[in-house]
């Protein structure tokens, strides 16, 4: 992503784009779309290239660093998405499969049914009409009764797992909280972008390179550095640096659909290949 300092000259360090960026309010209507070798998750086109869309001729290079700072967070919001979507097309799957299981044991309980009814209907010629006129109002009335008491419960179970399937589902898929770190999360302003556009807490840890550092120090463990994993853990405690999302709901959406549709006019261009 941070190939674009050889358009805006001057950046030695990641930070210094969202230094940039953030000293003007918007993009000016410029959209980047990063796609330098193709796009990745979820689109997976290997025949496209990085664009601009949106240039006017009052366009700053703060605007062009802006628009890239966005770019950044809003395709990281986009994968995260596509996991969640593709998470609960599987749900719906499962579920489609297990209503259609519980279909076929309805039909064939339905079939039960009617040969019990039919072979207690021949016992019941036997007896005199009256007392089985009696006998099976009593039978129907009490199975009636059964069967709305049981799809009664089975109503309330279903909603009750599918209230609790949805909020797992949400949890799952809208993360209230996402830890990041790597050398892009310096850029305090890019991880507030972040934080506006997943509608998410944003965290980091003070150390910016822990996956490097939790890989050493595991090793570190291994030969006995540490006596424990307890001792490990409280020898690298330190604070976390939170970004809240900041921006309204009607903005974000805004954003997300700019970005759309600056994904597709990119897709609509494609590299000749011959």
């Amino acid at each position: 992503m941070y190939k674009l300092d050889v358009i805006i000259q001057g950046f030695e360090q990641p930070h210094d784009i969202g230094t940039l960026a953030k000293q003007v309010e918007d993009t000016g209507d410029i959209v980047f779309v990063p796609s330098f070798q193709g796009f990745f998750a979820p689109r997976w086109r290997s025949d496209v290239r990085a664009t601009f869309v949106g240039i006017s001729l009052q366009a700053e290079p703060a605007h062009f660093a802006r628009a890239l700072e966005e770019a950044i967070a809003l395709q990281f919001c986009e994968v995260l998405v596509s996991m969640g979507e593709d998470r609960q097309n599987e749900r719906v799957k499962q579920k489609m499969e297990k209503e259609k299981e519980s279909e076929k044991q309805n039909d064939e309980q339905t079939e039960t049914n009617e040969k019990e009814d039919k072979k207690q209907e021949e016992i019941e010629k036997k007896l005199e009409k009256e007392e089985q006129e009696k006998l099976k109002k009593e039978r129907i009335k009490e199975r009636n009764e059964q069967l709305k008491l049981k799809q009664k419960l089975d109503n309330e179970k279903l909603k009750d797992e599918e209230r609790n399937q949805i909020q797992k589902e949400i949890q799952k898929y809208l993360p209230s909280r996402v830890v990041v770190d790597g050398g892009p999360t310096e850029d305090e302003f890019l991880m507030q972008l972040q934080a506006d556009f997943l509608n998410a807490e944003v965290v980091r840890p003070q150390n910016i390179e822990a996956t490097a550092l939790g890989a050493a120090m595991a090793a570190g463990l291994a030969v006995g550095v540490w006596p424990s994993l307890t001792d490990m853990i409280e020898s690298i405690q330190s604070e976390m640096i939170v970004w809240a999302p900041k921006i309204s709901d009607e903005l974000r959406n805004k954003k997300v659909r700019n970005w759309e549709r600056a994904v597709e006019a990119t897709l609509s261009y494609r590299v000749h290949q011959e």
